[in-house]
């Protein structure tokens, strides 16, 4: 990669002049102007939308992002828009992302992997096509895109669009093994190419993406011109030209290679019980192939073990739970918990991540195992 392909030597809101919206071309006096437009619609995701392209054409070198609240709850950054093209430019090069393609933006504007789309498609000079984000956001297109990008919930419920899309990136929430097993068969009859990502806010967006294989887990490659390594507790340290600093995260990875990784967890979600340090979300992953509800592992405190391997679900779902849990064969005894937790109810992210610590907070009865 060439750095200062990337920089702005003076603020200059960048426009390729390919550029294109539905097929119509767009300069930066004409797209202001639509802009305006949207940003006057009665529709919030068209607000949204045209919001940011205002941002984007101001005089400002720097705009407002938020975090998606997983963890930390909600918080606004103030990032560079030289360095939102930087990355904009290392994901177009990943994907092959030409000039004049055809990408569909289907994703809440609220948070990072939206407002990417439309830089990607502002300064790569791709054909950008807006809809409504939904369940399903496809429906009753006819269409055929380079490039799309969803959430799960939009993939399973969209499965027959595959057949109109090229490249397919999937984000902001796992994956079950059910819907990965559905979407392998319909991507390969359809020859459409679908892939995870692994990002963060702080990182831009992906700076990593593992292509969907049934039966495996995600082996992930960065993107040009990204650097990692693990610090003394395997968290994955990430740098690159755009970053300011280098970013130690709280995910948990092995690393295979220089530039390829496997995800394992998050060090602020793993249980130390008795010795045995537990990945909740490798149990998690194992687990969902018997229980269909929502649900998550956790560790609990425990006068003998320090702690203790929970699984928690809703407090309609405890039978059912306890009796999956009996009859399935964990890979490892120690995966099976010691307690069922049961919630009224789970608190999630707009993207249907779930708040561990928040959903917890509600109140929980626990119910020990034999």
């Amino acid at each position: 990669m060439v750095k200062w392909l990337y920089r702005m030597e003076k603020h200059d809101s960048f426009v390729h002049p390919a550029f294109s919206i539905s097929g119509k071309s767009y300069s930066k006096e004409t797209l202001l102007e639509y802009a305006h437009d949207l940003s006057a619609s009665k529709a919030s995701w068209q607000v949204g939308i045209g919001q940011f392209f205002i941002d984007w054409l101001d005089s400002s070198t720097s705009i407002e992002i938020k975090t998606s609240g997983t963890t930390n709850g909600v918080k606004t950054l103030r990032v560079n828009k030289s360095d939102l093209m930087a990355h904009a430019q290392m994901s177009c090069d990943f994907f092959d992302l030409k000039p004049q393609d055809k990408i569909a933006h289907v994703l809440s504007n609220d948070f990072i992997a939206a407002k990417m789309i439309l830089v990607r498609a502002l300064t790569r000079g791709l054909d950008l096509w807006c809809f409504k984000p939904s369940k399903s956001p496809l429906d009753g297109v006819s269409e055929h895109f380079d490039w799309v990008s969803m959430v799960p919930l939009q993939l399973a419920h969209s499965l027959p669009a595959l057949s109109q899309i090229k490249n397919l990136l999937i984000g902001g929430a796992p994956m079950s093994d059910d819907l990965r097993n559905k979407s392998i068969v319909v991507a390969t009859e359809h020859q459409c190419q679908i892939f995870i990502s692994f990002g963060m806010t702080e990182t831009l967006s992906h700076i990593a993406v593992a292509a969907l294989k049934e039966n495996s887990r995600p082996l992930f490659k960065t993107l040009p011109g990204i650097s990692i390594s693990v610090d003394s507790k395997s968290c994955i340290q990430i740098q690159a030209d755009y970053l300011k600093e280098v970013i130690t995260t709280s995910d948990v990875v092995e690393l295979v290679g220089t530039h390829s990784f496997l995800w394992l967890g998050r060090s602020d979600y793993t249980v130390n019980s008795g010795g045995i340090k537990l990945q909740p979300e490798l149990i998690e992953r194992e687990f969902s192939a018997s229980f269909k509800e929502l649900f998550f592992f956790c560790g609990m405190p425990d006068p003998l073990l320090g702690e203790k391997l929970c699984l928690v679900v809703l407090a309609s779902h405890k039978e059912i739970a306890i009796t999956q849990i009996h009859s399935f064969v964990f890979s490892s005894p120690y995966y099976r918990p010691k307690s069922v937790l049961t919630i009224p109810k789970f608190c999630l992210t707009n993207s249907e991540k779930i708040k561990r610590k928040e959903s917890l907070s509600k109140g929980y009865d626990e119910h020990h195992l034999s």
